[in-house]
């Protein structure tokens, strides 16, 4: 009795508190939001004056560089056109003298010496002087006319105005802006009492959504979605594959000494590698298979140290959970010829022949109803030969389902079965232990003659598979495990 009143209290404790703190919240927003709304504005609007001051100066002094720079430029325009004027005037000397000598020539001409060769060439030699020069004088003189009204209208000029104006501009934003700092300098008296009467009803409702949600939520998946699983035939993963090879675990324990033969190599978690011998040859991995990178990297069986035997001699390592104190490993051996639905997130190493990626194959599930109601649509099958390491909470179990006698577990300990085993999904029974968080929305059931399963003695509480567990970390999870991982 004494027991359960102070759980009693306790979650009344913290419902308390939680509310507490959720009026202490909506109180600092209400004030901030009310109090100090008009003061928010006046500080925005004199940020964003003096971000406008702050463009101008930079404007102005683009302006100002681009007028010095355009100042020379001018000079430089005015040397041209003194140039150009000149050259004009001494092209136009030049078509003056030019005319002078042919109306000379001309005029030497009477009607009665029309027929005076020697006057009439002179006459035209002068014309073909005068022609070209003209037309040079008249070319230079729009050269130094186009160049004059460029002048008029000179861009530094234009730069000036603008300069001008921008200043202008700059002194008014900052009259403006000592008008706002005078005013937002005026603090409004807070009201803190009307605050509480004003944020106390949204809190209580904040605080019943908060008790009440998480509940309902898995009221609803465990009374509403749950039973359907029941009533959805198994599914076989590689139907008549495997038919009379399976799993067997050759040893288990606190750690192991997994041997390395000639030709063959081990690929094993750096963080689960206790020892080796000096002489073996080790390398990096990155990925476990090549073709599934983002499988590797989602259940951490990337960047892995690969060990090789060399000199013709067999090495040996030894596999442990180094940095786990209840965890355990297991060497699981396939048989060529046998196929194991395998969790990567479970795996710690790998021996395998060199140069050849260990066969993965993924296998979806997407139109089964079993998938969508458990929300796992892709199994990654291994296949053999090859021995794998698995991890375990205090250890790592084997078992072969009897006849017509399918054995149930918990879905969180479920390390790996047969792929040709029947596979189904049940409602846990009890839903106070689901509700807590002590037990999975589904329990694992396995049936079939030839063929094991393979989970963990005690499922790791720190990982909990499903959209109720652990937050942002469940829904995760939850996509990891759709994707078989």
């Amino acid at each position: 009795m004494n027991t359960l009143l102070r759980y009693l209290f306790q979650w009344l404790g913290s419902k308390l508190m939680t509310l507490l703190g959720i009026v202490a919240i909506l109180l600092v927003a209400y004030w901030f939001r009310t109090e100090w709304g008009e003061i928010s504005k006046l500080l925005k609007t004199a940020s964003a004056v003096e971000n406008k001051i702050a463009e101008k100066k930079t404007s102005i002094q683009k302006l100002r560089s681009e007028a010095e720079r355009l100042g020379d430029a001018a000079q430089k325009a005015m040397k041209e056109l003194e140039n150009l004027d000149n050259v004009a005037n001494k092209a136009q000397e030049e078509a003056k003298k030019a005319k002078a000598d042919y109306d000379y020539w001309k005029s030497l001409i009477g009607w009665w010496e029309y027929f005076d060769k020697t006057k009439l060439k002179n006459a035209a030699d002068a014309w073909a002087i005068y022609v070209p020069k003209n037309g040079i004088a008249i070319t230079a003189q729009a050269a130094a006319d186009l160049a004059r009204k460029a002048q008029e209208n000179s861009p530094w000029a234009l730069k000036q105005a603008k300069i001008d104006m921008e200043q202008k501009d700059m002194e008014s934003l900052q009259a403006e802006k000592e008008v706002l700092a005078t005013t937002t300098a005026k603090t409004p008296v807070q009201r803190l009492i009307l605050s509480v009467y004003e944020v106390l009803p949204t809190a209580l409702w904040i605080l019943v959504g908060c008790i009440l949600t998480p509940p309902a939520i898995k009221a609803l998946l465990y009374f509403g979605i749950a039973p359907q699983a029941d009533k959805v035939a198994p599914i076989i993963i590689m139907p008549g594959g495997n038919t009379q090879l399976a799993p067997q675990m050759l040893s288990s324990g606190v750690s192991l000494d997994v041997a390395v033969s000639v030709g063959d190599e081990l690929l094993v978690h750096p963080d689960y590698l206790q020892s080796t011998a000096k002489s073996a040859r080790k390398q990096t991995k990155w990925f476990l298979n090549h073709h599934l990178p983002f499988s590797s990297i989602a259940s951490g069986m990337c960047l892995l140290t690969r060990i090789r035997a060399q000199d013709g001699e067999n090495e040996s390592a030894k596999i442990s959970a180094t940095r786990d104190p209840l965890g355990e490993v297991a060497l699981i051996e396939l048989p060529a010829g046998a196929a194991m639905v395998l969790y990567p997130r479970s795996l710690v190493a790998v021996m395998k022949p060199q140069n050849q990626d260990i066969p993965i194959t993924r296998i979806w599930r997407l139109k089964n109803l079993h998938s969508w109601l458990t929300l796992q649509f892709r199994y990654l099958v291994f296949h053999g030969p090859c021995n794998i390491v698995v991890k375990g909470c205090r250890g790592v179990c084997v078992e072969k389902p009897a006849p017509e006698k399918p054995r149930l577990i918990n879905q969180a300990a479920t390390i790996g079965f047969s792929a040709n085993l029947d596979y189904s999904n049940t409602r846990s029974e009890v839903f106070l232990s689901y509700l807590r968080g002590k037990d999975d929305l589904f329990n694992d059931l396995f049936g079939g003659e030839k063929g094991v399963f393979i989970y963990e003695e005690m499922p790791d509480l720190r990982r909990k598979a499903g959209l109720t567990g652990r937050g942002i970390e469940g829904i995760t999870d939850a996509l990891l495990k759709a994707f078989g991982v």
